[in-house]
């Protein structure tokens, strides 16, 4: 009976825990953890007497059934235990996939701690890093899933949408020093570039050389990656760029005089080509005289042009096509040459001819392969 009384404390120590918490939900049940609210309830006052005094130890005749009054407790437990099953079983999934939690926790804290580490790592190393924090991560939360069920805010799905967070924030972080980084050097080699020249244009190329790196800022801006073009650091950097445009635009202005009857002379020779290869009806030897982004003042292409003179060729049976009264005039860094045409078409079978004159202005541009014609305010056809 002694034995009894002590095993009975030391459980009702133990439960003193699990009283504490469950107070909160089981209100009614939780005093039922004590034996004696159980038997507070017989109507035997003689038995409760009994119970109640059973703590007097006399001779073992006298001394009360130690298991009386358990009936009416386990009935008790029983109501506890099928209310509790009802609010934690549907819980255990979750509760299940949540044991994994402390060790999702431990990688979010490391990852935290590294960050200043990757940050340093070449573009390998840090692949291979952030891949290896990341599926460690995953292999964890598909665990989870596996043995039970991750909720959106469950203890280890928070950790890891922070974990996956600080990978997208660290990575962000790392590869935009990259861009700038790339953006930066870009840019300050073309300024370097012309700052060079622009220290010495005559031993440095001239109005050709001043035409290159007019032609190379606009590649070099827009080569900027769009993530970082407003950065402070990157703003300064294009402006200096436009800031150079006017000074180059004079030195490309200001050709030598050798240079400029050299052009002058090839653009006649051009324009000689260009009505030999009209009267031939020479399509493809005319389109060679225009630049590819050629343009007609009615905003006609190169495409628009073809069709129509192919047109033209297949209807005249013969052409003669005259250029007279050209200029040629020096405008920047391009050529404006203006003159009259006069085409002649005659059509054989019909015993008739087509005649159109026309004034013309083309812009004129020098490239590495001769001179083209980039635009044309008329054109016969």
């Amino acid at each position: 009976y002694r034995d009894t009384l002590q095993v009975e404390s030391r459980l009702d120590s133990e439960l003193q825990s699990i009283r504490d918490r469950l107070t909160p939900v089981f209100q009614e049940e939780v005093a039922y953890f004590f034996k004696d609210e159980v038997l507070r309830e017989y109507s035997d006052m003689d038995t409760y007497a009994a119970l109640a005094l059973r703590d007097r130890y006399g001779p073992v005749s006298e001394m009360p059934d130690s298991g009386l009054g358990s009936g009416p407790l386990i009935e008790r437990y029983a109501v506890l235990a099928a209310r509790y099953h009802a609010l934690v079983d549907p819980m255990m999934p979750v509760a299940r996939a949540n044991r994994y939690a402390p060790d999702m926790e431990e990688i979010l804290k490391k990852l935290q701690a590294d960050a200043g580490r990757l940050d340093g790592l070449d573009n390998a190393a840090f692949s291979r890093e952030s891949n290896r924090y990341s599926n460690e991560a995953y292999r964890l939360i598909v665990q989870a899933g596996n043995e039970g069920k991750v909720e959106p805010k469950s203890r280890i799905n928070v950790a890891y949408g922070a974990i996956i967070g600080k990978l997208s924030e660290i990575s962000g972080a790392y590869y935009q020093r990259q861009r700038l980084s790339r953006a930066q050097d870009s840019l300050h080699s073309v300024i370097d570039g012309i700052k060079n020249f622009l220290a010495n244009p005559d031993a440095m190329g001239g109005w050709q050389a001043a035409q290159s790196w007019m032609d190379s800022i606009g590649p070099a801006k827009s080569g900027v990656d769009v993530a970082v073009r407003n950065h402070p650091s990157i703003v300064p950097l294009m402006a200096q760029l436009d800031g150079f445009m006017d000074r180059l635009k004079v030195l490309a202005s200001s050709v030598d005089a050798a240079t400029l009857q050299r052009d002058m002379q090839t653009i006649q020779s051009m324009y000689v080509g260009f009505a030999s290869a009209y009267q031939n009806r020479n399509l493809p030897g005319l389109i060679s005289f225009l630049s590819s982004d050629w343009q007609a003042a009615d905003g006609s292409t190169v495409y628009d042009l073809e069709t129509t003179l192919s047109n033209s060729f297949r209807v005249f049976d013969s052409i003669v096509f005259k250029i007279s009264g050209m200029n040629i005039q020096r405008t920047g860094t391009t050529y404006r040459v203006s003159y009259q045409a006069a085409l002649t078409g005659r059509i054989s079978r019909m015993q008739k001819s087509h005649e159109e004159t026309s004034d013309v202005v083309d812009t004129v541009v020098i490239t590495p392969d001769g001179p083209r014609i980039q635009k044309t305010t008329a054109m016969l056809h």
